[in-house]
């Protein structure tokens, strides 16, 4: 089929790094390996925190205008050059989609929703549609239009509890990545070591951690806050830390760092995800408290790449780890049981090696990209089906 793709949240050829944009761009691959014809539709962001008066009502007026404009462009394209189906990713009431649910009432294709987001509380819901002239929740319209979901972690499946008409529809699959690229890499973990312990000036005789996240929300803030606190309750240890992630906050997070021991964090500021790999590959095990985690595609990155993890119990993070299968779970925002779930492993070699053994085979059985792919053309080849069955075709 002919696709067009949209993620309002992030650009998939944003340069900045994000888990969203990641994400939208091993969906487009994961489309393109079943043969489906992918174009990004618009590079338009209407992500909007809701800190800013107005912003959502002149976000709502430019959406509108351009979505009147990308309907004629694509209705001067010939019938067999316009996309036969849309798809949005990870919309939602903190970005709203403008776009495909317009051009997809235009066209007449289908409109598939990937990973819509739910508001993050109760209090965010009952503020869902808030700063539209006419009241409506957009977010509700599109669900009631789409004609597939599909849902990546549980924390959005649990989101589409009675926002959803037609139950049937939905999809839920797991988060995914393309392993071939890490299967390769994996091959030189050594030479990965032995040349970050140079650039960093790191000791190859003590435990690695390592530590990813963007600095750039209160969420992300309050993750490095437990993180600092937990590690100062284990100075005592031997033990170095790898921190990759830039930001607004970068100042904020690195006042909490500096609460550690002189020479322990090593900042190295936010990477493409192709220098990821080494990182990921050379260290000896991931760590993070992942408040409010929407994502936890980094937590995945690191279990394939053999890397056991302590990470905080909540949002994403039972979609991508294991508790006391591919590492430990802390109880979410608890310094203590943060601090204690990564001193037992510091302390017991042994179990990182097991955990880290389970955790890239967990990766390979349930997170490929190609399986996803498998997932993603079943679900569009049964819109299609329905289409033609109710077209009479």
């Amino acid at each position: 089929m002919r696709l067009a793709f949209y993620c309002p949240f992030r650009a998939p050829g944003s340069r900045e790094p994000s888990g969203a944009a990641e994400t939208a761009r091993q969906l487009i691959h994961a489309l393109s390996l079943t043969g489906h014809q992918v174009e990004i539709a618009s590079i338009f962001c209407s992500a909007d925190a809701g800190d800013v008066p107005g912003r959502r009502d002149r976000l709502a007026g430019l959406g509108e205008r351009l979505a009147g404009r990308l309907i004629a462009r694509l209705k001067r394209r010939p019938p067999e050059a316009r996309p036969e189906a849309w798809i949005t990713y990870h919309a939602g009431d903190d970005a709203i989609d403008r776009l495909g649910p317009r051009v997809a009432a235009a066209l007449d294709i289908p409109l598939v929703l990937i990973e819509p987001m739910p508001p993050a509380s109760a209090a965010d819901a009952a503020l869902a549609g808030d700063g539209d002239d006419d009241g409506d929740d957009p977010t509700a319209a599109a669900l009631a239009q789409a004609e597939a979901v599909v849902t990546l972690t549980r924390h959005a499946a649990a989101g589409l509890a009675g926002r959803l008409p037609d139950p049937a529809r939905h999809t839920a699959m797991l988060p995914f990545l393309a392993l071939g690229p890490v299967e390769a890499a994996r091959k030189a973990r050594v030479q990965h070591r032995e040349a970050l312990a140079t650039r960093y000036q790191l000791s190859k005789d003590v435990p690695w951690l390592l530590s990813v996240g963007m600095m750039r929300d209160a969420d992300k803030l309050k993750s490095y806050e437990i993180l600092a606190t937990s590690l100062q309750r284990m100075a005592a240890l031997d033990w170095r830390l790898i921190v990759v992630g830039d930001g607004p906050l970068r100042r904020d997070v690195l006042g909490w760092l500096a609460y550690l021991p002189r020479g322990r964090v090593h900042w190295v500021g936010a990477l493409a995800p192709q220098q990821m790999l080494p990182l990921y590959l050379a260290c000896d095990l991931y760590i993070w408290p992942a408040v409010h985690e929407r994502h936890g595609r980094a937590i995945l990155e690191a279990q394939a790449c053999g890397l056991p993890v302590v990470v905080g119990q909540g949002g994403a993070v039972s979609d991508v780890a294991r508790d006391g299968v591919t590492g430990k779970f802390a109880e979410a925002g608890n310094q203590a049981d943060f601090a204690n779930a990564v001193m037992f492993l510091l302390r017991h070699e042994n179990f990182r090696k097991t955990y880290a053994t389970a955790a890239r085979n967990t990766a390979l059985d349930h997170h490929g990209i190609g399986r996803a792919a498998d997932t993603l053309d079943e679900v569009l080849s049964a819109v299609a089906a329905r289409r033609a069955t109710a077209g009479g075709g």
